[in-house]
């Protein structure tokens, strides 16, 4: 009865949980990371989903980012347009490893 498994039995108005899980295990299984975008409501509770091409996203973090501001949000780059997501928003899912080309 927790909201959490509403929302992922529906994540968005386009795919539910078969879709969401199966593309983040195959971002997790062919890249080593997943990412969700939470959509929040104006209470900031959870309302939608929506899974985030691996590929597709990075790290921001400023040059002299300490542990403090580790990372600061996310780059999401599709078809040459670039968004910058706020951390609070994203979800990251890894693989227990580290890049070594790019720790965060």
């Amino acid at each position: 009865g927790h909201p959490l498994e509403a929302l992922l039995r529906r994540p968005n108005p386009y795919y539910g949980y078969p879709v969401l899980m199966g593309s983040l295990l195959a971002g997790l299984g062919i890249h080593g990371n997943a990412y969700l975008y939470v959509v929040l409501d104006n209470l900031g509770a959870p309302k939608q989903l929506w899974w985030l091409p691996s590929h597709c996203v990075g790290p921001v973090a400023s040059a002299d980012a300490t542990t403090d501001d580790w990372i600061q949000g996310y780059e999401y780059s599709w078809m040459g347009r670039r968004t910058f997501l706020p951390e609070a928003n994203v979800i990251h899912i890894r693989s227990p490893r580290l890049d070594p080309r790019n720790p965060r």
